[in-house]
């Protein structure tokens, strides 16, 4: 006591007359200031950071900062690796959203080191031309191409030796479906051939040739068969357009890849309000109807004690009529912190009421399955220690797996493609206790939907799973992006308190005598109209079949899920 006593005191009389102390605490603290951001760490230990224009109490540890508490305008927190990396990064990315002195969003550091984008297989039935890199060939020169307003004008002279045009098209660009094609609108002269050429390396192989183009005076379609590239014997990572050895122009105004009709999935809805279901009018049987909605998740009271269902009978009367509409009703149930261990007991206990509702009713009154929206990510601690929250998350699963007598459904983010637990994909962890995902794919671009959905659809056939691909209807608050750079002179501090890494956003540039600076180069807002179709029902309504049909193709696809269509 005595030692942290001389320490305060020696802080005192070496702090900044005028400064600001960044405390971090055990939340025991009653009283609320605007400074503080509370969150829980991993194993639930709940937490505080505390900025005020005193010292904190003798419990806490503290920072002391050159500024006054009203210069800072926010801080943001770091995990353990951008810890690590921040001394050598050059800039900072923010987007996200300020929440009093806290700024929640996604937090990226550049240290000149970018690995090249993994590549992600070509959507289907949406125009491949813009997309691809091509380029003529030929010793004599007699190949040319322009792009206009018709299409791809590919235009060639006579010659005797062989010349044509290479279009860029790997093989892990293209989706690996059965009866995968390419679509072709063309319009010119016959003898032009379609062929797979792999270029890259010493390997250089003859063209695998598919198809000759069968052109003319008017626009056809033509359809060439892509079975033979999927061949891994066949490598290839390019397709050649030979020109004949006579002029010849050829002009195409459309590529597409397709795939076998598959069978027409029903769509699925979320109601929030158990009030909606539990006074089900006339008008929500339409909106689902005229929605093709056969799946419906829905939000179930329980009781206090949190052992059964409040009211059983309005439960089993909704279900029951709902079977009777062609409707499949779920139960959804979630919050960040189910995955903490001091909370996981009583998500059991949940899980168990749902399960003896189950087994109480008849058949045909009885849930489908429970999907959990659990998101941790969305938990205030979670950028501190994204490892340990992570695998919070997986034992949370396998826990609600040995309870749940029915279906498991996990809403899980589109960006997970990509996330790993330890040194293995997060996904496969997933994979162990779940009987499918929604996959929450919010974007309303037809082209990053379906290439940022194809891992998903991927994992679901490889471990046999159904994959449900989620869109956003409802508002989404706009969101800014920030960009900063390394300098001598900036808004944006890194600094320490305990075990933690934070930048903190200052009112006005300064030196940041004891840490790195960073100076604010962009700020940028970003719309929600990226994410969502609010506001924009008829164009949703437009791409749904466009979608449905795409990734119908894919055995694993469960049907897509609107979020927020229903009206009140």
């Amino acid at each position: 006591m005595i030692r942290l006593l001389l320490t305060l005191v020696l802080v005192c009389f070496t702090a900044p007359l005028q400064a600001a102390w960044l405390g971090l605490c055990d939340d025991q603290i009653q009283a609320s200031t605007p400074g503080d951001f509370r969150f829980n760490t991993a194993d639930g230990a709940a937490k505080v950071l505390r900025l005020v224009e005193h010292s904190p109490p003798e419990s806490c540890v503290a920072t002391v900062l050159p500024v006054t508490a009203d210069a800072v305008q926010w801080f943001a927190l770091l995990n353990a690796g951008q810890a690590a990396q921040i001394g050598k990064s050059r800039a900072v990315v923010l987007q996200g959203k300020q929440n009093g002195k806290h700024f929640a969003g996604e937090v990226s550091l550049d240290n000149g080191v970018t690995a090249p984008p993994k590549p992600l297989p070509w959507p289907l039935y949406l125009d491949l031309r813009e997309h691809l890199d091509i380029t003529p060939f030929g010793q004599e020169e007699r190949a040319s191409l322009e792009r206009n307003v018709t299409g791809l004008a590919f235009r060639c002279l006579a010659g005797r030796r062989p010349a044509g045009f290479v279009l860029s098209a790997g093989q892990d660009l293209l989706p690996q479906l059965p009866g995968l094609g390419l679509s072709l609108s063309l319009r010119g002269d016959s003898g032009f051939i379609w062929s797979a050429s792999y270029t890259a390396g010493s390997d250089h192989r003859d063209p695998l040739p598919l198809a000759e183009l069968q052109a003319g005076k008017e626009w056809r379609t033509q359809n060439i068969d892509l079975t033979p590239v999927l061949n891994p014997q066949n490598k290839s990572d390019s397709w050649t357009l030979l020109c004949p050895y006579t002029p010849a122009n050829l002009t195409v105004n459309s590529m597409q890849l397709t795939a076998p009709e598959a069978v027409q999935r029903g769509r699925a809805t979320w109601l929030w309000r158990e009030a909606i279901w539990q006074q089900a009018k006339p008008a929500l049987w339409k909106q689902l109807h005229d929605l093709n909605i056969t799946t419906l998740y829905i939000t179930i009271p329980l009781t206090a004690n949190l052992s059964g269902v409040s009211d059983p009978q309005a439960l089993r009367t909704f279900v029951t009529h709902a079977g009777k509409q062609g409707i499949a009703v779920w139960g959804v149930a979630g919050d960040p912190l189910a995955v903490l261990a001091s909370e996981r007991e009583s998500w059991l206990k949940r899980a168990k009421a749902y399960a003896a509702y189950n087994r109480d009713v008849e058949e045909a009154a009885r849930l489908k399955g429970m999907q959990y929206d659990i998101e941790p990510y969305l938990a205030p601690g979670y950028a501190q220690a994204p490892e340990a929250w992570k695998q919070a998350y997986i034992d949370t699963l396998a826990a609600l797996r040995k309870v749940s007598a029915m279906a498991l459904e996990a809403a899980v983010p589109v960006w997970w493609a990509e996330e790993t637990l330890g040194d293995k994909p997060l996904l496969e962890a997933v994979a162990d206790w779940v009987d499918g995902v929604a996959v929450m794919d919010y974007r309303t671009d037809p082209w990053r939907i379906q290439q940022q959905t194809l891992p998903f659809l991927i994992w679901g056939a490889h471990h046999r799973k159904p994959v449900r691909i989620a869109l956003e209807a409802g508002p989404v608050a706009e969101e800014t992006r920030l960009v900063f750079h390394r300098t001598e002179t900036g808004e944006l501090w890194a600094t320490r308190v305990g075990e933690i890494t934070l930048l903190l956003r200052l009112a006005r540039p300064g030196v940041n005598a004891g840490g790195i600076t960073f100076g604010l180069t962009q700020e940028i807002t970003v719309s929600g109209e990226a994410v969502s179709f609010h506001g924009r029902l008829d164009e949703m309504e437009t791409r749904l079949p466009q979608l449905e049909r795409a990734l119908g193709a894919w055995p694993t696809f469960a049907g897509l899920a609107l979020h927020e269509v229903l009206s009140p």
